[in-house]
């Protein structure tokens, strides 16, 4: 079984948490909390010196800033889940910077889970058709 390395980036480890202890084993999902911070050397190494799968980012409204900045800095071919409230007009300025998901913050925990397996999966399945 391939085992789904997902950087999940918020202030405290409550999210990071819970998904890992409501992740089954045989799901494959390892969860590894990174802290959102808004210096970018606390921020940007983890992201650049790991390999993670797909990169999960819960913030709050007043913490949108430091977002741009995270995705400036993550390898462009990991798939990001945004879990925050946003507008909808938000939401499309998040898509053109590259966000494949937008979940709002209450959001449970065993969607989050269905919705990074999905975007491993087709990303995934894309990477092997991109490199034959």
């Amino acid at each position: 079984m391939v085992t789904v390395r997902v950087a999940v980036i918020e202030k405290r480890p409550r999210l990071t948490n819970r998904l890992a202890r409501s992740s089954s084993k045989a799901s494959g999902l390892s969860y590894h909390w990174l802290p959102l911070a808004d210096d970018p050397a606390v921020q940007g190494d983890p992201l650049k010196s790991n390999t993670y799968d797909v990169i999960v980012v819960r913030i709050s409204p007043d913490e949108t800033g430091i977002l741009v900045r995270l995705l400036e800095e993550r390898p462009r071919q990991v798939p990001v889940v945004l879990v925050a409230d946003v507008t909808t007009e938000a939401e499309f300025l998040l898509r053109d910077l590259g966000i494949e998901a937008i979940l709002p913050r209450a959001t449970c925990d065993e969607t989050i889970h269905k919705t990074v397996e999905h975007l491993y999966e087709s990303c995934h399945s894309t990477w092997r058709l991109d490199s034959r």
